[in-house]
């Protein structure tokens, strides 16, 4: 989990009420740090719960390496965002091979589409949506199965998008810039 919001919390508790097990890493930019009311709400709120505070890690994303090492692990990635993200989280953990949940936002819809990532979407305000797909994840139904094995991106394909290929870094960062609107 890499930046998140209130109705995932509420996910996650469904999820762990329904017998969950995966734990989540919350992974949060020390750009903006802890002393982001946000943030000081969500860690408030986890340790709060019993269930959230036993299941959820909570940290700062130290550095890439960090990151990088905590996604090549995962089961999945879960990217909640409702508002535009443009990160490259998902394009990371695909590159990991990790099943992305991603939550239907308009920025995440695009990436998805430019990159043919073939993430899994959820309703972001739909606790239900995200729970489920957690528990279908958990259960090897969603994932590195042989049903997904034709359709995922390959790394190979994959990097035709890398940083070092400065031709589409540039695209890309265009390509956001006009959606940011700088």
């Amino acid at each position: 989990l890499y930046i998140d919001h209130k109705s995932t919390m509420k996910a996650l508790k469904k999820y762990y009420l329904n017998g969950g097990k995966l734990k989540c890493y919350l992974m949060l930019d020390n750009v903006v740090g802890s002393s982001c009311n946000y943030y000081k709400e969500i860690k408030i709120q986890i340790k709060n719960d019993v269930l959230l505070r036993k299941n959820i890690v909570y940290q700062f994303k130290k550095s890439n390496e960090m990151f990088f090492q905590i996604i090549n692990k995962a089961c999945a990635v879960i990217e909640p965002n409702v508002l535009d993200d443009y990160d490259l989280t998902c394009y990371y953990a695909k590159y990991f091979g990790m099943p992305v949940l991603a939550s239907e936002c308009p920025a995440l819809k695009y990436i998805d589409n430019y990159f043919n990532l073939n993430l899994e979407f959820f309703e972001p305000d739909d606790e239900d949506s995200l729970s489920n797909k957690l528990l279908a994840i958990e259960k090897g139904m969603l994932g590195r199965s042989e049903l997904y094995k034709n359709c995922e991106p390959t790394r190979e394909s994959l990097k035709q998008f890398c940083v070092s290929n400065y031709s589409i870094y540039s695209k890309i960062y265009k390509i956001v810039k006009f959606k940011i609107g700088i």
